[in-house]
C-alpha cells in the first residue's frame, strides 16, 4: 500500500497497525502508524500509549516494550517524541526504528541519543 511517497510495511508479511502491546496492568501501547521509509532506511511507528491511573511511562520502558515486541535490539530503538495528554492518560510517541547502529547515528541529532542514555547516580557530596 503506497501513500504519497511512503509505504506502508508489515515485518513478518502482516501489518502492525492496529496492534496493541500489553506492557502491564496501566499501560497499553496501541501502533496507531507503520511506515517505511526507504530513503533512510528505518521503520517509523506512532504509537498511543494509554497510562490510566499512572504518569507518563519512561523512554527506557517503551524501548524495552518494542524490544520484546518486534524482537529487536534496543540500541536501534529511538523514541523521538513523547508528549502526553494532560489529565487524560495517554500520549502519543513517535519511534524510529533503524537496521543499523551506524545509520541511526548518522540520522538521529545528538540531543535526541543522549536522552536514551543511562543516567548515572552522582556520589552524595554532603556533609
Amino acid at each position: 500500500m503506497v501513500l504519497g511517497d511512503r509505504r506502508v510495511i508489515s515485518v513478518m508479511s502482516e501489518s502492525s497497525v492496529g496492534r496493541s502491546i500489553k506492557v502491564d496492568e496501566s499501560l497499553d501501547l496501541n501502533i496507531h502508524t507503520d511506515f517505511w521509509n526507504p530513503l533512510v532506511k528505518r521503520r517509523e511507528l506512532t504509537i498511543i500509549a494509554t497510562h490510566i491511573g499512572r504518569g507518563t511511562p519512561s523512554r527506557r520502558e517503551i524501548r524495552e516494550a518494542i524490544s520484546r515486541a518486534f524482537n529487536i535490539d534496543q540500541r536501534l530503538i529511538v523514541i523521538r517524541s513523547l508528549q502526553t495528554e494532560f489529565g487524560i492518560g495517554r500520549s502519543r510517541i513517535e519511534v524510529h526504528i533503524y537496521n543499523d547502529y551506524e545509520r541511526l547515528k548518522m540520522y538521529e541529532p545528538e540531543y535526541i541519543l543522549r536522552r536514551h542514555e543511562e543516567k548515572k547516580k552522582e556520589e552524595g557530596g554532603g556533609e
